[in-house]
């Protein structure tokens, strides 16, 4: 069947590579829609004066650069969360296993004047995947506009060592050679990244700004250590209905 063949490519190159890109995930207009709503929602935490900033993660290279955790029960989310899973769900359970658990639901938005983020991975290396995080751009993306640029084949143990090596060479070798991935994306693309892989936002030096709608599930046992994107209320209380065999 053809959708069991493009299951099977995406497992492929995540398997290989650590990060696949994928065409057309989204409707535009579904795109404008949530494009705007995280517009308006973050607008509304950076004014609110009283704000604990609890509706936002951790990020590198904060300055000009927020990640905004989302309500599922927002309309414009539920509708971009159903029409991704049929598409995501079968791979991703492959991958992970039976049921794995949304562990984030996020936007991640860069402004003019953002910095290049430091490479990193979003897990350390572990024998087998632990999680696996979909970006999807809310706009066409361009080079100004700091593109997430990635290693493929660095969710490696052997990419990992150099990169914690204490012989500063290792990781200056590791960083030189590697081949990379820029994720110029139009607007309604993804990309689908597994956790250990080495990657960073580039600088934003235009003048528009540059948002990704992501989520991420992670295996339902032995990756609850993992720090997460997302509300309070939604942690652990989804997780995908495909069966690994799928």
């Amino acid at each position: 069947a053809p959708a069991a063949q493009a299951y099977s490519k995406v497992v492929g190159c995540l398997h290989l590579d650590g990060v696949v890109q994928m065409a057309n995930v989204l409707p535009v207009a579904l795109v404008r829609a949530l494009a705007s709503r995280v517009d308006q929602l973050l607008a509304k935490e950076l004014s609110a004066s009283d704000s604990d900033k609890s509706m936002f993660g951790n990020v590198l290279g904060r300055f000009q650069r927020y990640d905004l955790k989302l309500d599922i029960q927002v309309p414009a989310v539920k509708l971009a969360i159903d029409a991704l899973l049929p598409k995501m769900g079968p791979p991703l359970a492959r991958l992970l296993g039976s049921h794995p658990e949304l562990y984030e639901l996020a936007a991640l938005v860069s402004d003019p004047g953002a910095p290049r983020q430091q490479v990193h991975s979003d897990t350390d290396w572990a024998t087998r995947p632990i999680a696996f995080t979909c970006f999807v751009a809310l706009q066409d993306i361009s080079h100004e506009m700091g593109p997430t640029v990635f290693l493929p084949r660095t969710h490696t143990c052997d990419a990992h060592e150099d990169y914690n090596s204490s012989v500063a060479s290792d990781m200056d070798d590791l960083l030189s050679t590697a081949a990379s991935r820029v994720g110029l994306l139009r607007a309604g693309d993804c990309i689908i990244f597994d956790s250990r892989l080495m990657h960073c936002a580039s600088a934003n030096t235009s003048c528009s700004r540059r948002t990704l709608f992501y989520f991420s599930f992670r295996r339902q046992h032995g990756a609850q250590h993992i720090p997460g994107t997302i509300l309070q209320s939604l942690a652990g209380k989804f997780s995908l209905d495909y069966r690994a065999s799928s």
